[in-house]
């Protein structure tokens, strides 16, 4: 054997003996082993996704994959948010709310890699609980295993450069570990569900979010419903190969790989305490370019307005570069454009889902500023948390500039959302179509027993 392959073995062994081992973990979480601060994090957590997913509730082709998939759907025992309680079948209110998740760009994620564990568990997660009854106690508690399993996976193997989309190759890795959490599987057949589940990834390159293809949103919905699949298939005695996920993910898309990324710590440095958060419908990597501009736009003497620069130059983190399209076709392209998201809010002077819209790609100010946006690296490179910095500078005539940097974005741990910014962004989104949900949040952040005891359905009714 040479050398080469020898290590490829030795990886490979590695990583089907820390799986397992990671695998026996979620049946053993009892409720009282996970502290109230994560179960408070998880309640957050699971009311901003709820509400990504409800912002996107009348976008006309996302409106149009919910009819179908409620006009196909057998029996109706889990709801699909967009307003009212319209149910169908467990699998595909799975499919509607995974693809409503990362529509509008609304979604957490991880700062420690990329991975929106969030919105690659809940839609399981939550049409499961509701098909069976769960109590809303349990849901926050497969929640908080089900993230942990899922971005466990992404640090054990992190990608060299950023080829592929998340959403792609962990969507359904992360459906996977929520359904087996919820139904209580033990070590070996969660092993054969999540060792299939990685089976079943889709090998999406990210240039499709940057480029507007909406099959990067489909994404979601397609892991939802094969995770649960994948579930219910290692149930009936289907399994992976041990080395399956090394060689999928290592062998053949070309990952790295750090074997002790899937058990290190487990259990005590709980993962869904280093998300990042948002209130810019946009990728998390223009944030800090945003608040940069924002603070251009607070120090602005009167009379000068940004849309009349000569040249906007924009110096951004390794990552932002990636999101050059100047020409945006689409509205999820310009959620991934730094010279459409600058424009935006230089023309209007913020920027939300009101001004980051589809009416904002046809605005003829906006579309003739982003030409004279200039992309260019962040230098010197920063380390964490200030990785993903941006710089702004606003060029007029006669060698005027304002400018401003930004370290870091708002919304990650150093740099934290309140409690009440979240909860109004989330009573902000879906007030109109749930009013209550923000008083639910209250009590479920505040771990009122009443409610966590409650089942997921009736807190869903309330």
């Amino acid at each position: 054997m040479t050398g080469p392959t020898l290590q490829r073995s030795k990886s490979s062994d590695a990583i089907a003996e820390r799986l397992a081992r990671l695998a026996e973990w979620p049946a053993s979480v009892d409720s009282v082993d996970i502290p109230d601060a994560v179960y408070r994090q998880a309640a957050i957590v699971l009311c901003d996704d709820l509400a990504a997913i409800i912002s996107a509730r009348n976008d006309p082709i996302l409106s149009q994959i919910h009819k179908h998939l409620l006009a196909d759907g057998g029996r109706p025992v889990a709801t699909v948010f967009r307003g009212g309680r319209p149910r169908t079948d467990r699998y595909s209110a799975a499919a509607a709310n995974g693809a409503a998740g990362p529509w509008n760009e609304l979604d957490e994620g991880s700062l420690r890699v990329s991975c929106h564990a969030g919105i690659y568990t809940l839609p399981a997660l939550l049409a499961e609980a509701e098909a069976e009854g769960l109590s809303t106690r349990e849901v926050l508690r497969c929640l908080v295993v089900a993230y942990e399993v899922v971005t466990r996976f992404a640090l054990a193997f992190p990608q060299p450069s950023l080829l592929l989309h998340p959403h792609a190759f962990l969507s359904v890795v992360g459906a996977t570990a929520a359904t087996a959490t919820a139904r209580h599987f033990g070590g070996m057949l969660y092993f054969s569900a999540l060792t299939m589940s990685t089976a079943f990834v889709n090998p999406g390159p990210f240039d499709h979010a940057v480029r507007g293809s909406f099959v990067r949103n489909m994404w979601t919905a397609h892991g939802a419903w094969a995770g649960m699949r994948a579930a219910d298939w290692a149930a009936c005695g289907i399994s992976g190969l041990p080395e399956g996920p090394h060689r999928i993910f290592h062998d053949v898309l070309g990952f790295d790989c750090d074997p002790d990324s899937l058990v290190f710590k487990l259990g005590q440095d709980w993962l869904i305490n280093h998300n990042f958060q948002k209130v810019y419908p946009c990728c998390q990597y223009a944030h800090s370019m945003v608040e940069a501009i924002e603070s251009v736009i607070a120090s602005l003497p009167d009379g000068i307005e940004l849309r009349n620069c000569d040249e906007l130059v924009v110096e951004i983190h390794q990552r932002g570069q990636l999101l050059n399209e100047v020409n945006p076709e689409t509205i999820l392209a310009a959620r991934f454009s730094v010279p459409h998201i600058a424009a935006v809010a230089a023309v209007y002077g913020r920027l939300d889902s009101e001004t980051l819209s589809p009416e904002s790609l046809k605005d003829s100010a906006v579309v003739d500023l982003r030409q004279r946006v200039l992309v260019r690296p962040f230098e010197p490179v920063m380390p964490p948390p200030n990785d993903r910095p941006a710089r702004v500078r606003f060029k007029f005539a006669g060698e005027i500039q304002y400018q401003a940097e930004c370290l870091c974005a708002r919304g990650s741990p150093s740099r934290p959302f309140s409690f009440e910014e979240i909860r109004q962004k989330v009573d902000r989104i879906c007030a109109c179509v749930y009013p209550d949900l923000a008083k639910v949040m209250d009590r479920l952040v505040s771990l009122e027993d009443d409610l966590l005891d409650s089942s997921w359905g009736e807190t869903v009714s309330e």
